[in-house]
């Protein structure tokens, strides 16, 4: 089997590709400060997450590079190719909702623009994404990935349940962005954003339990376990 190809499945280029939407998003926000919004009145709570956002960006991009080869002997190691593995996944999981979060901002942003700070409104949305997300990602893997320390403890069958339990609480996130579509006010016609984000999210889920599942597999199928 060849172990480059199988660790390039989890390397590439799905999650760049994600991570430049991240980034386009990023730059639509930026826009705002080249239509009447000042640098200094952008509150630093959107400043720091936007800084956040551009690191994993940039860890996510360079992932596209293959700084190791598997097929030399000094690399031939199943450990460091597991957590390598892991590495991997937990970079394109984090990046996929990296690009829910730079979506989501953008609202925000133009809020700011018009001189309206949704600060709390924004803490509700940011606590709760994360929360769910969260919950979505133990959940999956939960699922998906055999654990046989966990399994001493419970059977493989209420492991799964106890996912399949977590993956649906962090369904509570569609209506935490239901009411604040009701509780948000209308800046410059661009409310509907918050209802985008709903989209959005359904391909975030869809994606990271996609990559939790190529993980999964990765760990059949190269690291036999």
């Amino acid at each position: 089997m060849d172990i480059n190809k199988s660790i390039d499945e989890l390397r590439k280029p799905a999650t760049q590709v994600v991570s430049l939407f991240a980034l386009l998003m990023i730059l639509l926000s930026s826009v705002t400060l080249f239509n009447g919004l000042d640098y200094d009145r952008l509150p630093n709570y959107l400043k720091l997450i936007t800084i956040i956002e551009l690191v994993l960006i940039f860890m996510s991009l360079l992932q596209f590079f293959r700084f190791i080869n598997f097929e030399k002997d000094s690399y031939k190691n199943k450990k460091t190719l597991k957590r390598y593995a892991k590495f991997l996944t937990a970079i394109n999981v984090i990046g996929t909702f990296n690009a829910a979060f730079a979506f989501s901002n953008v609202f925000y942003y133009i809020a700011v623009q018009n001189y309206v700070d949704l600060y709390h409104y924004w803490l509700l949305s940011t606590i709760s994404m994360i929360v769910c997300l969260v919950l979505l990602s133990i959940g999956a893997i939960l699922m998906y990935i055999e654990m046989p320390k966990v399994e001493r403890y419970v059977s493989g069958k209420t492991k799964t349940l106890i996912g399949i339990g977590l993956v649906f609480l962090s369904f509570l996130l569609y209506l935490e962005r239901v009411v604040e579509y009701f509780l948000v006010p209308n800046i410059a016609e661009s409310k509907f954003m918050v209802l985008g984000s709903i989209l959005i999210l359904l391909g975030v889920y869809l994606v990271s339990f996609t990559w939790i599942t190529k993980y999964a597999d990765f760990k059949i199928l190269v690291l036999k376990e």
